[in-house]
Order: C-alpha cells, then structure tokens, then sequence
C-alpha cells in the first residue's frame, strides 16, 4: 500500500513539481491550494504525511500546523514544511505550530523524499 502524502502549496509550479517528485517516488499525492482546503481535505480524507507551504491564503501553514497538532484525530501526522521563509527564527515558529521537519525552498529532490522517509519511518533509499 502506497503513503498518501498531501501538500498544501498555493503555487501552482511548485505544486506540479512536488508530485512529480513524490509519485516518483511511490507515494500517493493529494492537494489543496490553500490552508482552508487542506484543512476540508485533512477532515474527510487519510493520509499518512502532510507537506506545508507557509505562506498560504486563508489559513497559513503555520495555523494550519496548528490546527492539525490540537485535533485529536490528526494530532500524530508528521507535518514537514517546505516554504521559502528560512531565516532561523522563522524556522523556530514552525516547529513551534507543530511541524515535524522544515525545509526551505529550493530545495533538493533527494532531500525532500529522504526527509519524508524519515518522518514516515521508511528505510532511506
């Protein structure tokens, strides 16, 4: 049975680019292209791994962490986020929301999907 990994990323090339990646790598990817509609996603659908874009309409990545970390039902879903904003106390406020991981944008391929095999508890490679 394939991971399902959903990514909550407002732009759309990134978006592309990130499940290209992950279906390459065996995953199954679910979207939303904002905060709002990853949370909706997050409450009917399962899955095993969110990936979060910071800056996001409507609800951002970090409140959206939030969110996830305070419902009883998502509270174990490891959350990487993958966002632009990379200074150190910006990196601090996300694990603070409740992210598990943090990487900044651009970032390597092999990074990326050694980092989720990690949070998912997959052997690397």
């Amino acid at each position: 049975m394939k991971h399902r990994i959903l990514i909550v990323e407002d732009e759309e090339g990134y978006r592309d680019l990130l499940q290209r990646i992950l279906r390459r790598a065996g995953f199954e990817v679910f979207f939303a292209v904002d905060g709002i509609q990853g949370k909706e996603l997050l409450k009917k659908t399962s899955v095993d791994l969110a990936v979060l874009d910071w800056n996001l309409p409507g609800m951002n990545g970090g409140e959206l962490a939030a969110w996830i970390r305070k419902s009883p039902k998502l509270a174990h879903l490891p959350i990487l986020m993958l966002t632009i904003r990379c200074k150190p106390e910006e990196e601090a406020l996300g694990f603070a929301s409740g992210a598990d991981d943090y990487l900044a944008k651009p970032y390597n391929p092999m990074e990326l999907v050694s980092r989720i095999k990690r949070l998912l508890g997959l052997p690397p490679g």
